[in-house]
């Protein structure tokens, strides 16, 4: 589909533009070889090898059959005929609109154009990678797991019922094993009990994520009611999880950086080419 749309764009660049082209080809720069001639408008090998180019690839294009090239043609010409045959369907404002969309997109290849030939972007140092590194450790894997035990309770409707087993688990010491209290009668009775996981368990739910990351070691949370049960948390251990060592990342960050640097210089060189000029900007409605 990209082919297709290039090879459209280059047939309408030659239909709105064709006497500005003309003029181009046959004044400014040396002659060029004509391949083929449409009700008398020219196609020339510098148009037929660049749909080639665009079509197939630099290196395929070098490789490939008279009867190959004969097939591209065939389509060059199509083009120009359908191209022909539809500004005669069209009326000026359409024309118009199709002039817009070319010089967009002529704007477009000069602005890379100019890119390149024009902006160089910094290299990435080894102070960058080491900045970046040490300011972004949890990207390469450093993070505080914590381990927890929780006390769960399935509640009814029975208000007052909801109410004693909520005071129950609330008048729970920290400093108690929770897990020692599994066998208890109260619990038995109840229904209350205790789980012990870790806060980098897969399906943990966010709410119990967001109350766990909240404690330090040792401590525990008030009872919440989350979708129709109690829950209580104790924090039991902190884990810290170290970063991959800056060796084995420093390559990642390079290419993550690397774009950044390309978008700082193409900023700097806005702000020189702005402070030159005389833009004026005009709000919408």
């Amino acid at each position: 589909m990209r082919t297709i749309g290039f090879l459209l764009l280059v047939s309408l660049v030659a239909a709105c533009n064709k006497t500005q082209t003309d003029n181009t080809i046959n004044g400014n720069h040396a002659p060029d070889e004509v391949v083929a001639k449409v009700n008398g408008e020219p196609i020339y090998k510098t148009e037929f090898d660049l749909i080639v180019n665009q079509t197939v690839g630099e290196f395929a294009a070098l490789q490939l059959t008279k009867k190959t090239k004969d097939k591209i043609l065939q389509s060059l010409v199509l083009r120009k005929l359908m191209k022909a045959e539809q500004l005669k369907l069209m009326e000026q404002v359409e024309l118009q609109h199709i002039e817009l969309q070319v010089a967009a997109y002529r704007d477009e290849l000069l602005t890379k154009q100019y890119i390149r030939n024009n902006i160089s972007a910094e290299p990435v140092s080894n102070e960058m990678v080491n900045e970046y590194y040490h300011n972004n450790l949890s990207q390469f894997g450093k993070k505080q797991i914590r381990r927890f035990d929780m006390i769960r309770a399935q509640i009814g409707h029975d208000e007052k019922q909801v109410k004693k087993i909520n005071k129950f688990i609330q008048n729970i010491s920290p400093k108690e094993d929770w897990q020692a209290l599994a066998n208890i009668p109260e619990f038995q009775k109840n229904s209350v009990k205790i789980i012990r996981g870790n806060s980098a368990d897969k399906g943990l739910l966010k709410s119990y994520q967001s109350i766990i990351s909240t404690l330090a070691k040792n401590e525990a949370s008030k009872v919440h009611s989350i979708n129709g049960i109690l829950v209580r948390f104790k924090v039991i251990d902190l884990i810290e999880l170290p970063a991959k060592p800056l060796i084995e990342v420093k390559e990642d960050i390079h290419k993550r950086l690397a774009p950044i640097q390309i978008k700082n210089a193409i900023k700097n060189q806005a702000r020189f080419l702005k402070d030159k000029s005389e833009v004026k900007i005009y709000a919408f409605d």
